[in-house]
């Protein structure tokens, strides 16, 4: 695949650069410049000699896109002009074909290219090429910059505490972007360092494959910070917003953590996305780099397991006292019967009790005399006497006596005297 030719004269030297190879070849972005809006490329691809070298190419692009197209870089001054390109415009489920569209259509429809399957191909070059060893002139690097993570950019826009207005077009977010690294990322590379993508260098920030809009809310957002806050440096002639960060999942706190403050970390964990309740995010000035913040969103997950193991021991005691008082109103009392609500009159009864029966146990003075003749000697009669006796029982506030009487036993009837 082959990036980018633009014009004839491109194509040419392309060829001839590449006719060596025994691959197919496809061009892979045609059109890519308002110049090639009438594709000249296609004609060459299909006109010239060197089209058996080509085996097609990609038209550039069918969704429409803002492209700068002008000299170079950084300074604004320099850049033509801001437009689409593409082929089609889609806004929400309406698609707007452009003139490129007409364009390309009549350019296709002069031609009727021969076309071959793939197991009939035949290679003109008989030679593998050998890739090169990269060398320092070639103004590039191995580098590859971070895949694109579309979580962590959705995350890092939502952390931040300055962004860019809801209202800005697809035209002036470009704009605002070339202004943008070419004032404030020149003067303080690191305050952009999050957001850097240098083919050269190999320096990448982690949210350099965020899409403009995120990118330059992260430039807002750092250069609001180096001001303190200040509510005047979130204006950027009225394209930035202050913003009350959102509520965010724990996945969020991870991958940022990892990002690091600078934006200069890298993602080597992606949790899954949470499904329950969110996690209310620090901003993005709260994250800091390396370890440290790795350490950070350990203790705070250990702080998190310690309360919740504190919180089932209390449930769990609390459970176990309440199951506790719950059997004891089930038994029996052993009180129960003796029609007292209060235990202290129960163990008042219970003494009365076993003095009573202390008082019936006691033994019996048994004073015997032999019989005696009474009365004319007709009649005798055996009497056993025991004297009155009196056992003071005493109780609180209470005092009571047995007496027990003294019996006569005679011949006949047993009589109480």
């Amino acid at each position: 695949m082959f990036y980018n030719i633009t014009g004839e004269q491109g194509f040419q030297n392309a060829s001839s650069d590449l006719d060596h190879l025994n691959i197919p070849i496809i061009i892979y972005e045609l059109g890519s410049v308002p110049i090639s809006s009438t594709y000249p490329e296609v004609r060459a691809l299909y006109d010239s000699k060197d089209s058996v070298i080509w085996s097609g190419g990609i038209l550039y692009q069918y969704i429409a896109q803002v492209w700068a197209y002008g000299t170079n870089g950084l300074d604004n001054s320099r850049w033509l002009a801001y437009m689409f390109l593409g082929l089609v415009n889609v806004n929400g489920l309406l698609v707007q074909a452009l003139d490129a569209f007409s364009s390309a259509r009549s350019v296709l429809a002069a031609y009727t290219p021969t076309l071959t399957d793939a197991k009939d191909y035949t290679p003109t070059a008989t030679t593998t090429p050998v890739c090169p060893t990269p060398a320092e002139s070639w103004s590039l690097t191995t580098s590859l910059p971070p895949t694109p993570h579309r979580r962590l950019c959705d995350c890092m826009a939502e952390s931040l505490s300055c962004v860019a207005g809801p209202e800005l077009t697809d035209v002036e977010t470009y704009k605002a972007y070339v202004n943008l690294t070419g004032s404030i990322c020149s003067a303080d590379a690191d305050l952009c360092a999050g957001v850097a993508s240098n083919g050269i260098t190999g320096e990448y920030g982690i949210f350099s494959n965020c899409n403009k809009t995120h990118i330059i809310s992260w430039i807002y957002n750092q250069y609001y910070l180096s001001q303190n806050k200040d509510s005047a440096a979130c204006d950027f002639n009225g394209t930035a917003i202050i913003h009350t960060p959102g509520s965010l999942g724990s996945d969020c706190l991870v991958l940022l953590a990892q990002a690091g403050r600078a934006g200069t970390g890298s993602i080597t964990t992606t949790p899954p996305a949470p499904t329950g309740t969110a996690v209310v995010a620090s901003t993005a000035d709260d994250y800091s780099n390396g370890s440290d913040s790795n350490t950070k969103v350990g203790i705070g997950v250990g702080v998190s397991l310690g309360v919740v193991a504190l919180l089932i021991c209390t449930l769990l005691v609390l459970r176990e006292i309440k199951q506790k008082r719950e059997q004891a109103s089930r038994q029996p009392n052993e009180h129960e019967g003796r029609g007292y609500q209060k235990p202290e009159l129960d163990a008042i009864e219970t003494r009365r009790e076993e003095l009573a029966d202390t008082a019936t146990s006691l033994p019996l003075q048994m004073s015997a005399t032999e019989p005696v003749e009474l009365g004319d000697g007709s009649e005798m009669r055996c009497v056993n006497e025991m004297p009155n006796t009196q056992v003071p029982v005493e109780m609180p506030d209470t005092q009571f006596s047995v007496v027990l009487e003294s019996v006569t036993i005679k011949d006949g009837p047993i009589a109480d005297t």
